[in-house]
This record gives C-alpha cells, structure tokens and sequence, in this order.
C-alpha cells in the first residue's frame, strides 16, 4: 500500500513537472486573457451606464439615403468597382448579383476583399450558401460568422475604403427596390477604425466588446444604452420598426408616455398590426400607423428631432440582447432634416 502511494506521488509529481515545462506559459496566457476580456467587458458596460445624449459626436463627412431606390444599389455597385484597398462586408443576407460581380472582380484587382455571412438566417437558412461558394470558388476570403458568440449575425455594416456605409438592409436586390431602408455614410476617421476592428475580430471569430459613443453594438451593452437613449426624450419620438415584440422597450414607452407626455409615433409594417402589443399602446395613446406602401424593414429612432439613430436591431428579445447587431447614433442638421421630412410623409401618408 505505502509502495503504492508512493508511486502515485511521483507520477504526480512528473506530470505536475511536465505541464508546468511544456504548458504553464500557455495555462497563464490563457488566464491572462479571460482576465483582460473580462476587464474590458466591465469597461464598456460602465461606459454605456454613463451614456447620454451629448456624448454623440458630429461626424466626418456624413450622409443619409432612402430606399426604395435602385440608384443605391448601382452607387453602391459603383464604390465597390473603384475601390483600391479594401472592401470589408459584415451582412445578414447577400444575395444581389451585381455587387458579388463587382466582389469577384476587386479580388481580381488584388483589394483586400473580406465578407462575413450568417449561416442560418431566420426561416431563410440556405439563402446565402449558394454566394458563399460563389465567392469561395473566386478566390474571395468569405466566412461565417461563429454561432457560438452571437445567436445570429443580424449586422448590417460596410467599410470600402476608408469610406463607412451602416443601414437597416440586406444586400438582396429587394432592399433596393421593394423596403423602406435607410443607408448611412461616412468617412470619420475614428469611428472608421473602431468599425475595422469590430470587423477583423467578428470575422476571426474574437469575441471582444468595444465601445464608441456614436455605435451601440448587440449583444452585451445595448439594451442599457437603448433604454438610456429612449428615456433622454424630453418632447417627442418617431420610430421606424418591423414589430413591437419587446416587453421591457414597450415597457418603456408607456412609461415615458404616462410620465412625461411624451408624443411618441411609431410606423410598424402592416403585417405586425394585429399584435396585441401594438393595441396595448395604441391604446395608451402612442401614435401606431402602418406602412401600406412598399415593405417596411426599417429600424430607426429620432429623439427631440435632435437625435438619430438608425441600424440593425429590431424590438426583440433575441435582437437587443442576443443576436450581432450594429447601430449608429447622428446629429447632423440636414441627416435629421431628412429623415424628418421622410418620417412625416410615410406617418401622415
């Protein structure tokens, strides 16, 4: 018995040996890093708790456009075909021909061609299988996103160039012409960068939390700097969205509502009109219309007629709190004048 004990003691004592030669500096790498994630996951959440309306920067050369319009699609097809570096594309649907053309053709020109896809989009799985193969037999660097870090990859950004193209649609030949979209651009060098490396890591499939006062990045932070953004309102709130199928933001709205009087007006796609949470708010006296016009796919907020904030997300428990979603905070005079113009005629109409 005591041989017996002795001998697990020194096979103890030489696998202890060898681990702490061969994988000691790998074990304290690796805590070194689950350290360092958890760090900067504290910090952007303490970022996003202290978040408010006028930590939202002007920006760089910025612009604002509106689907339907088939002028978007060739603008866009045209940016990809001049584009000299790199094209960086993180999107939940692609599947319109003329910009995997225009894909294929780049990598052919030696840019730096990168395309994110997810695998199984929403009752939708195979609609990106047959242009992922496409691009991977044309030699272009296309992936999909990793399902263990997001429940679906939703975002919808653009980087080509040093230019930034963030918007509420797809690249399906639809979103050009049939849904009430929005497509915003812009060549800020900062939020440039923060974008470039949400994109490297996303398609390397590093999960890592960053923040920026204009972006509100799903999951993780962006339910506590949505709500924090909606409660900023202090006379109105005009929203573009598919459906009202989130408890705590319907919540939300009735209590701003109730407590501060806030006019709140909301364009919903008409088949969403029948759900119950849409009369629970309409009947608190939110403003609820529906589009009847083309489709309506787009997610966007305007605070005060001050604030703008347009992107992916939708007004749901998967979207805010589980899926990859990008948004994008505005402030420009003549984005907002726009959209403004946009809003009233689609509400009244």
């Amino acid at each position: 018995m005591k041989k017996e004990k002795i001998i697990s003691t020194v096979i103890f004592v030489v696998i202890f040996v060898l681990f702490a030669i061969f994988f000691s500096k790998d074990y304290l790498d690796f805590q070194e890093n689950l350290f360092k994630k958890s760090e900067q996951k504290q910090l952007v959440l303490k970022e996003a708790e202290e978040f408010n309306v006028s930590k939202i920067e002007n920006l760089e050369n910025a612009d604002l456009k509106i689907a339907p319009d088939e002028k978007i699609l060739s603008d866009f097809v045209e940016k990809i075909d001049k584009a000299e570096k790199n094209i960086y594309i993180e999107v939940y649907m692609l599947t319109e021909k003329r910009i995997t053309e225009s894909l294929k053709n780049a990598k052919n020109r030696w840019v730096d061609v990168k395309v994110l896809l997810e695998k199984s989009p929403y009752k939708t799985e195979n609609i990106n299988n047959k242009v992922f193969e496409e691009l991977k037999d044309a030699w272009v660097n296309v992936a999909w996103s990793n399902e263990k870090n997001y429940y679906l990859n939703h975002s919808k950004f653009f980087v080509i160039d040093d230019l930034l193209i963030a918007s509420t649609w797809n690249l399906t030949y639809s979103t050009f012409t049939v849904n009430r979209d929005f497509f915003f651009y812009s060549s800020d060098t900062k939020l440039l960068q923060t974008v470039k490396n949400i994109f490297e890591n996303d398609f390397k499939w590093k999960k890592v939390d960053f923040y920026h006062n204009n972006l509100i990045m799903s999951p993780n932070y962006s339910r506590v700097k949505l709500e924090k953004y909606l409660q900023s309102a202090t006379k109105n709130i005009k929203i573009y969205i598919q459906y009202l199928k989130d408890e705590k933001i319907n919540n939300s709205l009735l209590a701003l509502k109730k407590e501060k009087n806030i006019d709140i007006e909301i364009i919903i796609d008409k088949k969403n009109l029948e759900d119950e949470s849409v009369e629970i708010l309409k009947n608190a006296w939110i403003k609820i219309k529906w589009f009847d016009w083309k489709t309506m796919h787009s997610k966007a907020i305007l605070i005060d007629e001050k604030y703008l904030f347009i992107g992916s997300i939708n007004f749901s428990e998967f979207s805010i709190d589980k899926n990859r979603e990008f948004w994008v905070f505005l402030k420009e005079e003549n984005l907002i004048k726009n959209f403004l113009e946009i809003f009233e005629k689609d509400f009244w109409n």
